[in-house]
């Protein structure tokens, strides 16, 4: 077996992902070790039986599961792993420690690991995020100080809606597990550079401000902020349209420091040193390696990226081939054995996925680049001479090779990451297949001429100027760039995010049918070598398909987070996707940041219908921007709303076919078992609808209200119902009350102090009641509505405090609750 470092990396990274996903995970372990144990015996006994001498597969099948047992027994001691720190969340807490690093965007956010107490505190050596507000901290001045902090504890926020950004885990990968909130006059700096390692991170992050600085000051806020990011990784002063044509292009890999960034610096560092290969050249180079990664802020991309050269260094002085994807493995494997969590970082991902596929595929594609290969013509005495022609034929096609040769590992990265991006990030970009190329050849000059500004800016003020306009000229072609390509109609889309079982299949095809042992089986015609990894490759299939779901995807009704808003999404049981209101804020993108990812996560590419109660912010807004972004086959507003059928035409990507009116005593059939009827407002003329829509009299005169039913469970939509509402329902319905009746209440705006009151309550009695509601001044829920409610013996739901509310009901009707933060 060759490379078999390799082998026991991918059983110990295996082992860290079946503890995360299956957890308690001894049942995987338990069954790998009875296969591994069948194959075991059969291998012995084919050995007495025909004299086959045992193989080194099977022999290593012991140290693979010990890798594998190994890497989820440490994945599973940093799970069970509990912060000290995580207690004191919602306490005001002094914590005094050294500043690791310091970001400022639009408010100071550093990285402290905590020293008071000495030995055995729980604050000693814990790293704690600090976010400062108020502006005046200064990063960095603060980078390697000692500092006291007096602020709020808590803890980091997790996902509020399924398959959505989860901060808490991703902190957690950086081993920070606790906030701790401040102002900027709460920080108190101690001493300055005490430690060499303080003094060290201290001059390192002045370096780096004040050479952004100094670029500002020469070419600009736009040109400082590239550089910045191309650099340092901090994308912080990019704005936020550029950067979105960065990620859309496939080319924001750029701004977030990465490999090719360290590998160019790398070669940058070679160039100056003349090529030299003695130990004080890998000395050096190995110093200025580490002195980025520092000015990275030890990113994972730029960890794995020095690790691996420091690796070639090492083989080089040694005399040793270099192993790529050896060598892959072994950082990999390093940087698990510090922190297993890293494993499901998405910067460590996207950083081995690349690296990976490039080992894997350019030695299969070089195959075929090889015929391209310009001939070696040999010239002499009583030989043809070339013609003029000839030697242009063979420079064009060296020419040729030496582009193609160039582009190929470009065009491998960007196959073997698209589908995890389209998974992550829920985009396909065609053009980066394309535009990769001119964007990484304009980075190889421009990060070495950031990398020559730091000291330029001491030595040569003339040349600092010249090297200056120099990156603004070359970031400037670049962004053009990425216009160009951001604009093309075909260059990205936006998609759902594959299945699990697709992504698995797709890349152990791609790994497989690309690596170099599967070739060889092939030309061998090894059929049972082949067999067997196919059958592998079958139960690693299985083993995702049986990996514990969230029971997300199964719900039928999702009452989903979008801060201080109404959405509830139905997915009916035949496969149709409707929302009833979608969220908004005046100062957030909801339906683009929120409701857009909820969906794409979670399989939805279009919708089939949207109700909108109202055309307030808060319930119509993120429709507004969902439609210029994925499908809306129906929008449904109350049918006086069609007075403003231009306003809202203008506002959304929709046409007038889309739009649906409706009104009081309506059923819309929404799938078999499925519909919703319209209970208020009634149907009113033409100059009674100019006076309360036009004029906007009253809310509650143009605010639908609905009673949805899902296979015999009722649920009751109130948008922004209050008082005077409820007694006009109450008054309509007077007699047949049961039509109020329901099992779930969504209570009218938002728990309201001015809504749900006791008779409408009693007409309703629900079993369950929702409070649809964020973060706010409102004062949003009333304590007298949750105790109204609370004594009526209904269940309360919230999604300020539970995130997103899911009821899966089946064919029989049974209704089950579950929760996103409590249970999710």
């Amino acid at each position: 077996m060759r490379r078999p470092l390799c082998f026991v990396f991918l059983f110990f990274a295996a082992g860290i992902a079946a503890e995360y996903i299956f957890r308690p995970a001894w049942p995987v372990y338990a069954a790998g070790g009875a296969a591994a144990a069948a194959l075991l015996c059969f291998a012995v006994y084919r050995r007495r039986m025909d004299g086959v001498v045992l193989g080194q597969p099977a022999r290593l099948l012991p140290l693979l599961l010990a890798a594998a047992i190994i890497g989820g027994g440490h994945c599973g001691n940093e799970l069970d792993r509990r912060d000290p720190l995580e207690g004191m969340a919602g306490r005001m807490v002094e914590v005094s420690g050294t500043v690791l690093a310091a970001q400022q965007s639009g408010y100071c956010k550093l990285t402290l690991r905590a020293e008071n107490g000495g030995a055995g505190s729980p604050f000693c050596g814990q790293k704690i995020l600090v976010t400062a507000y108020g502006g005046a901290a200064d990063p960095k001045l603060l980078v390697g100080a000692e500092v006291t902090v007096r602020g709020e504890m808590s803890l980091p926020q997790a996902a509020r809606n399924p398959g959505c950004f989860d901060y808490r885990a991703y902190l957690a990968t950086l081993k920070i597990r606790v906030i701790l909130s401040c102002d900027d006059n709460d920080i108190m700096v101690i001493q300055m550079g005490r430690t060499l390692e303080g003094r060290f991170l201290n001059r390192l992050a002045v370096l780096k401000h004040t050479l952004i600085e100094r670029v500002q000051e020469v070419s600009g806020e736009a040109t400082a902020a590239m550089l910045a990011g191309m650099l340092f990784g901090d994308k912080s002063g990019l704005d936020e349209d550029v950067y979105e044509a960065f990620q859309k292009n496939g080319t924001a890999h750029i701004l977030s420091v990465s490999g090719i960034h360290v590998a160019i610096v790398y070669a940058f560092i070679m160039k100056l040193l003349g090529g030299r290969k003695g130990p004080a050249a890998a000395l050096l180079s190995a110093a200025g390696l580490f002195a980025y990664a520092a000015l990275a802020q030890f990113a994972p991309s730029v960890i794995r990226a020095s690790l691996m050269i420091l690796t070639h260094i090492v083989a080089m002085l040694l005399r040793k081939r270099y192993d790529l994807l050896t060598g892959a493995c072994a950082a990999a494997g390093g940087m698990l054995a510090f922190n297993p969590l890293q494993l499901f970082n998405m910067g460590f991902q996207l950083s081995f996925l690349a690296i990976f596929s490039m080992a894997f595929a350019i030695p299969f594609l070089d195959r075929y680049v090889a015929p391209l290969k310009s001939e070696k013509v040999k010239m002499g005495r009583g030989k043809q001479e070339l013609s003029l022609d000839s030697l242009r034929e063979g420079g064009a096609r060296e020419i040729a090779r030496k582009l193609l040769r160039g582009a190929v590992p470009l065009v491998v990265i960007q196959a073997g990451m698209a589908p995890y991006t389209a998974y992550a990030f829920n985009y396909f970009s065609a053009v980066a297949f394309f535009i990769n190329i001119p964007v990484i050849a304009i980075a190889g000059l421009l990060i070495p001429i950031g990398v020559a500004l730091m000291p330029l800016m001491w030595l040569d003020s003339t040349l600092f100027g010249l090297a200056s306009s120099a990156v603004e000229s070359l970031a400037w072609a670049m962004s053009a760039m990425n216009e160009v390509g951001y604009g093309l109609p075909w260059g990205h889309m936006v998609t759902v995010s594959p299945p699990e079982t697709w992504l698995f299949l797709y890349y152990a095809a791609f790994f497989t049918l690309s690596s170099e042992s599967f070739r060889i089986f092939w030309q061998r015609r090894e059929w049972k070598r082949i067999s067997a990894v196919a059958l592998a490759m079958l139960c690693g299939l299985f083993a995702v398909w049986c990996a514990p779901g969230s029971g997300w995807d199964k719900s039928s009704l999702v009452f989903v987070d979008v801060g201080q808003g109404d959405c509830l999404h139905i997915r009916t049981p035949g496969g149709r996707n409707i929302l009833i209101d979608s969220g908004g804020s005046a100062n957030r993108a909801v339906g683009e940041k929120t409701l857009m990812p909820y969906l794409l996560k979670n399989g939805v590419g279009k919708l089939d219908l949207v109700l909108i109660t109202h055309l307030h912010t808060d319930h119509f807004q993120g429709a507004v921007e969902l439609s210029w972004h994925m499908g809306i086959d129906r929008l449904a507003v109350y049918e006086g709303n069609q007075l403003l059928e231009g306003d809202i035409l203008a506002k959304t990507a929709l046409e007038k076919g889309n739009m649906l009116y409706v009104y009081a005593g309506e059923r819309v059939i929404l799938d078999e078992g499925v519909h919703a009827d319209i209970l208020f407002p009634p149907r009113r003329g033409q100059r009674e609808y100019e006076r309360i829509v036009l004029a906007d009299e009253d809310e509650n005169k143009s605010s639908l209200l609905m009673k949805l039913d899902y296979r015999g469970v009722s649920v009751l939509m109130t948008g922004d119902l209050g008082f005077d509402g409820e007694d006009a329902l109450l008054a309509a319905y007077n007699g047949n009350e049961g039509a109020l009746r329901s099992s779930i209440l969504k209570v009218g705006h938002h728990g309201s102090r001015y809504s749900t009151g006791s008779r409408f309550l009693e007409a309703v009695s629900p079993e369950l009641a929702v409070f649809q509601v964020g973060k706010n001044t409102f004062g949003h829920p009333h304590p007298s509505v949750i105790e109204k409610i609370e004594q009526s013996g209904a269940r309360i739901y919230r999604n300020d405090t539970s995130g997103a509310i899911m009821f899966s009901i089946d064919e029989n009707g049974a209704c089950k609750a579950k929760t996103m933060v409590e249970d999710g």
